[in-house]
């Protein structure tokens, strides 16, 4: 059943055109619905999805329509878990700038699979995943997500934007917490290979990105090679990684985020660590005003290091 708010639904009042409704979620029944992808099913563009607090073990996709997902009582109070399944929330459908998330914990997210340049593929948005859409996403707490890169032989991955990845697209983060979101690559068993961590709190790929009041705080990157020869491994920016296109950050904490790569190999490996704080490499633009970085540390242990010419940073803070 759809329905239609035209007065007062636990506090909130309804605005919009007449022909918006607001959907009703909760555990708890008396709802429309007790999940949140189900409300997203039956919505229309210019519809509001109204979740009351709870924990929601589920993985949702906007499916392309510009709606508002929205908390009934914050961050602290509703949380949604994707539960080691993949990305927690996905706008990979060509939503519009309308499309928003507004006031959850993102949790328990393990990335999607994506192809990448080389023919091979990226682990990416192990809470958040935007490509070929914009997203709205404003007071939202997304931690303890994590992604894990091991490439075979030949292989070229990267493990991109555990707690936020953004690629082809355009993001709003606003007032958000990107926290103890983790990315890992190793190299145990395969020579020839190829894996960077590319943003382990907030990565971007050609697109615009945009964080207004963020706080991205211990998040962590790790590479470690053990074994193999002929290996490259690294790290391009583990609180927040800018890959071509442009970012603006406004008033946002960047701090206490933490690189290590690790290269224990026998021949020819090579390993970097750039920007913990903030990197900005492939010709991207990035403007940071009225922000403080620091306390990012990195560490590396290895046989050679090379860096990008071609890459720079806001330093380590």
């Amino acid at each position: 059943m759809k329905t239609l708010v035209i007065g007062v639904v636990t506090s909130i009042l309804l605005t919009g055109n007449a022909f918006s409704g607001t959907w009703i979620v909760s555990t708890k029944g008396k709802a429309d619905f007790n999940n949140i992808q189900g409300a997203i099913n039956a919505a229309s563009n210019g519809d509001e999805v109204l979740v009351m607090p709870g924990y929601y073990n589920e993985q949702i996709n906007f499916q392309g329509k510009g709606i508002t997902i929205l908390s009934n009582n914050g961050p602290q109070d509703t949380v949604i878990d994707g539960n080691g399944a993949g990305s927690v929330v996905s706008f990979t459908s060509g939503e519009p700038a309308e499309a928003t998330l507004q006031g959850f914990t993102v949790t328990g997210g393990t990335g999607t699979w994506i192809p990448n340049v080389d023919g091979a593929v990226d682990i990416a948005g192990g809470g958040i995943l935007v490509m070929n859409s914009s997203a709205t996403i404003v007071d939202c707490n997304i931690q303890e997500n994590s992604l894990f890169s091991e490439p075979n032989y030949g292989v070229y991955n990267n493990a991109a934007g555990a707690g936020v990845y953004v690629e082809n697209g355009t993001l709003l983060l606003d007032a958000c917490l990107i926290n103890e979101n983790t990315a890992t690559g190793t190299h145990a068993q395969s020579s020839y290979t190829y894996a960077f961590i590319v943003g382990a709190g907030v990565g971007s790929l050609d697109s615009t990105l945009t964080m207004r009041d963020c706080e991205v705080t211990n998040n962590t990157g790790s590479t470690t090679a053990t074994n193999p020869a002929w290996i490259h491994s690294g790290i391009y920016g583990v609180g927040v990684s800018v890959r071509g296109g442009n970012a603006s950050i406004e008033h946002c904490h960047i701090g206490s985020n933490h690189g290590s790569v690790r290269s224990l190999g026998t021949v020819g490996s090579g390993v970097f660590l750039f920007g913990v704080g903030v990197a900005s490499i492939h010709e991207a633009s990035v403007t940071v005003s009225n922000s403080t970085i620091e306390n990012n540390t990195g560490y590396i242990e290895n046989t050679q290091t090379y860096y990008d010419q071609h890459s720079w940073s806001y330093g380590t803070g």
